[in-house]
């Protein structure tokens, strides 16, 4: 007897053919085409109407096989899938970084190594980058916006001392200093108090080995502001001085000369202010160098005025320098009243202290002599307001303006 039945084979319904076989037994075969019970009878060389035809049997046989090469094309399928899906994971796999997770500490996920490795590198980052009493003054120097007087802090020994560790450091911050702090005192000249401002100007303005103006020696730019007012020329015109003419090698004669290299505000710094300095700050200290200077007038010279009023019209190079009254560019980073590309010199940069500070924060209320001169009647000046001048009601140069040179400390 053949029989069709119904099972679930992962919640499929499976049709099922149930046969005896000639052994006795029941055997299951599947059949997906099968659609209705068929009974069979078996008889040992007889057959009966109900014996299925041997087409029939054929048939389903068929049917059978056929069931057979579907189940195993899925199954071919699913180890192609499979082996895919394994492909995948396995690429996948290589592209990505297992984690595994610490278990030694958990509440910072670090083992014990990498824990003691963190704590001495935290120990070796606080040696180096811990702040120190000199790192803590730099920065406090830094961050400092006014300038400091140094008078009532230390001696004037002390403070020459300090400008000294500080070129061969190359630090004002090292020491609390900075560009525009100041040390000030005085000198008593023809019975007369005077008193000597020494302002920190900046590094290396004249740093280099190129021509005899340039120094090969680290140092520092000094300004000294003097409270003596004295004319740029007694004469009354930049054009004629009638008391000395100074020469090329840098000594003074009796005559006349022309500009700046021989006026009154230049003979007063270098013979008189000079001197004090020196034993303020230390002869030795104090170095010579090579400057240009102004030496010679057209008086009918057109300047920046816009008139035929006069202008430089020569300079030359005077040895030895060691003080002199500082120039527009140095002051304003540029010529404003100067009358001509003479008035340039050496001294062609702003000083830091003014790239810091405006002028009338380092000179307070005084205007002082500038070294260029904006006519044959009329000297620079740094007004007491702030800006330059020149005009001939303030500027001329028989009138009185505060003596202030630059020197060059090292």
């Amino acid at each position: 007897m053949l029989v069709k039945n119904n099972f679930r084979l992962n919640n499929i319904d499976m049709p099922v053919i149930k046969y005896k076989g000639t052994d006795g037994e029941w055997h299951f075969l599947e059949d997906d085409v099968m659609e209705e019970t068929i009974d069979v009878v078996q008889t040992s060389g007889t057959s009966s109407a109900d014996v299925m035809s041997q087409s029939a049997v054929t048939e389903i046989i068929s049917g059978i096989s056929e069931t057979v090469e579907s189940h195993e094309d899925n199954i071919n399928d699913l180890e192609h899938q499979t082996m895919t899906t394994a492909r995948a994971l396995t690429d996948l796999d290589s592209r990505v970084t297992p984690i595994t997770p610490h278990i030694t500490d958990d509440s910072v996920h670090l083992n014990t190594t990498e824990k003691t490795n963190l704590d001495s590198l935290a120990t070796n980052i606080e040696t180096i980058s811990g702040l120190t009493e000199e790192d803590k003054l730099k920065l406090v120097t830094l961050n400092r916006r006014v300038r400091k007087d140094w008078t009532n802090s230390m001696s004037l020994s002390e403070f020459k001392q300090t400008l000294k560790d500080a070129i061969t450091n190359m630090s004002l911050e090292k020491y609390g200093m900075k560009v525009g702090d100041y040390f000030t005192t005085s000198h008593t000249i023809s019975s007369e108090n005077i008193s000597f401002t020494y302002i920190i100007a900046g590094f290396n303005i004249a740093k280099g080995n190129v021509g005899g103006y340039r120094l090969s020696d680290d140092h520092l730019a000094i300004i000294v502001s003097t409270s003596k007012t004295v004319p740029w020329n007694s004469s009354g015109a930049v054009s004629a001085s009638t008391n000395h003419t100074l020469s090329t090698g840098g000594t003074w004669t009796t005559g006349s000369g022309a500009c700046y290299a021989n006026s009154d505000l230049h003979y007063y710094l270098t013979n008189t202010v000079l001197p004090h300095v020196k034993t303020d700050l230390g002869s030795d200290n104090i170095k010579s160098h090579t400057k240009y200077y102004t030496n010679a007038i057209n008086t009918s010279g057109y300047n920046r005025f816009g008139t035929a009023t006069g202008c430089a019209s020569g300079v030359n190079s005077y040895q030895n320098q060691q003080i002199c009254a500082l120039s527009e560019i140095q002051v304003y980073g540029s010529i404003v009243w100067s009358s001509s590309g003479f008035d340039t010199g050496e001294a062609c940069h702003q000083l830091d202290v003014f790239r810091v500070y405006t002028m009338n924060e380092v000179f307070g209320w005084l205007y002082p002599w500038l070294r260029d001169i904006a006519s044959r009647t009329t000297a620079c000046e740094a007004n007491d307001q702030g800006h330059a001048a020149g005009d001939t009601s303030e500027g001329k140069v028989s009138n009185k303006r505060p003596a202030v040179g630059l020197v060059i400390f090292a």
